[in-house]
């Protein structure tokens, strides 16, 4: 079963995309934070990775700068939710190796 990894501050966000992609037959990891999401990866390596960019504690494009940084993560494929298309902070991003930008 193919391992996602959700990432994002909004517990609602959270629950709907967890309830989908399980019912898609993905397995779903989740943290609530930038800091978290760094603290789970070093215990396992997930599939794809869901990323938020705008989080308390660690922004997402900290997250990815993170996942790139680390050579068994490095190329991971990573898709960013967001809730401002192609912000700078998203355009910024784009540039670490995005997989896809989604529109929440």
């Amino acid at each position: 079963m193919k391992k996602i990894f959700l990432v994002d501050d909004d517990a609602v966000v959270r629950a709907l995309y967890h309830r989908k992609l399980e019912q898609g037959g993905f397995e779903v990891l989740l943290a609530e934070d930038g800091l978290q999401a760094i603290q789970r990866l070093g215990t396992f390596t997930p599939d794809l990775v869901l990323l938020d960019l705008m989080m308390p504690r660690l922004s997402g494009d900290n997250v990815l700068r993170f996942i790139r940084s680390h050579p068994k993560l490095a190329k991971l494929p990573v898709v960013i939710l967001t809730n401002a298309f192609m912000s700078e902070q998203a355009r910024a991003v784009n540039d670490l190796g995005v997989y896809r930008a989604i529109i929440k």
